[in-house]
């Protein structure tokens, strides 16, 4: 090749001798060219086997000097821990990644503000990898201890305020940081109806109680629940003429009086008793609907449609049972109209209300 090189190695590790070994590669290309020639296959080689072999030649220098011959070994430095970034930036809410490089034992990870950055995960075989996730606003310093020695890294957290969280009925639209704009949406309320309060389409908050129900004049029947408007079709009253002829008072029966307007039967069900509730404090007394002389059980009593002034009575079947029908008192039972069960509680006025069953 043209070089001969003596390199003293005492004071330069494996980095520097490389440097060196590269330089004559260079100083041979440079003769070549100079005559006129270049650099062949086998040329390439050798310079090659140049550069590896020097490495392999400072393991057998000696005295500090480098000749190619076999004696004793120069001085190499090991390679110290370091980190990978000194600085970093990240977006609040984003991640970095921190790693030492060459560690000589276990990585132990420190944040001083972990308010401001938050250790998210630790990886490799001697955790020299770790994981920060931005958590606000501000500077941290992560301290990665390898042995005695410590290496830092500033991590700074940046933001920009964006309104990112829509307001919601209470709450008002605020940035991922915290910061609030405007006021709380508040509630939209979806109309009451018979069978839900009204309540909120986004949270589901409800206010006030139910409605009352909303019939249509056509059918008579309530579009909500469909129902029928049973006081426009059944109208009942309460006659004073008890069976034993003591009217309202220390009596064992009652008449109930029935009209129906609708264009459907309207069936008492008497499978079940009806209940008289007397004056406040006193017991429930079980009725039974009796036919006209009042001697015989019904178990139904059918109203069919247009049917006026249909008398029913109500009797405790027994002499000793008695009550007093007073303006406090109401007679339920159970009907059925179209199809639908109702429960139907009477006062004394004729006055009921009604239930689905």
């Amino acid at each position: 090749m043209g070089i001969v090189r003596r390199v003293d190695t005492s004071q330069m590790d494996v980095r520097d001798i490389i440097e060196v070994i590269e330089e004559t590669c260079m100083e041979i290309r440079q003769n070549k060219r100079k005559r006129g020639k270049t650099m062949k296959k086998k040329d390439r080689k050798l310079v090659t086997a140049m550069v590896f072999g020097g490495v392999l030649g400072v393991m057998f220098a000696t005295g500090g000097v480098f000749d190619g011959a076999p004696k004793s070994c120069g001085t190499v430095q090991a390679a110290t821990p370091r980190l990978n970034k000194r600085k970093a930036a990240v977006k609040m809410g984003g991640k970095v990644t921190l790693k030492v490089s060459a560690p000589t034992s276990k990585v132990k990870w420190k944040v001083n503000k972990r308010k401001v950055l938050k250790i998210e995960k630790i990886r490799g075989p001697k955790k020299n990898t770790v994981v920060l996730r931005g958590l606000r606003k501000g500077k941290a310093v992560v301290t990665a201890r390898v042995g005695g020695r410590k290496l830092r890294s500033t991590i700074t957290v940046k933001h920009t305020h964006a309104c990112t969280i829509p307001a919601t009925c209470t709450e008002p639209a605020r940035c991922v940081c915290g910061k609030t704009y405007g006021m709380p949406a508040g509630h939209s309320y979806s109309t009451a109806t018979c069978q839900t309060p009204a309540t909120c389409v986004r949270c589901g908050a409800t206010t006030g109680g139910v409605s009352a129900h909303n019939f249509d004049a056509s059918t008579r029947r309530c579009v909500w629940c469909n129902i029928h408007n049973l006081p426009e079709l059944i109208h009942f009253s309460l006659s004073g003429t008890a069976l034993d002829g003591e009217d309202w008072y220390n009596t064992t029966s009652i008449a109930l009086v029935i009209s129906n307007n609708g264009f459907e039967p309207f069936v008492v069900d008497a499978t079940s008793p009806g209940v008289m509730v007397p004056a406040s404090g006193a017991a429930p007394i079980n009725l039974f609907p009796v036919n006209r002389s009042g001697v015989a059980y019904i178990d139904v009593a059918v109203l069919p449609a247009f049917t006026s002034n249909r008398v029913l009575w109500w009797h405790t079947m027994n002499s000793s049972t008695r009550f007093t029908f007073t303006p406090q008192g109401t007679l339920s039972f159970n009907a059925k109209y179209d199809g639908i069960n109702y429960r139907i509680t009477i006062k004394i006025d004729g006055t009921y209300t009604f239930v689905r069953i």
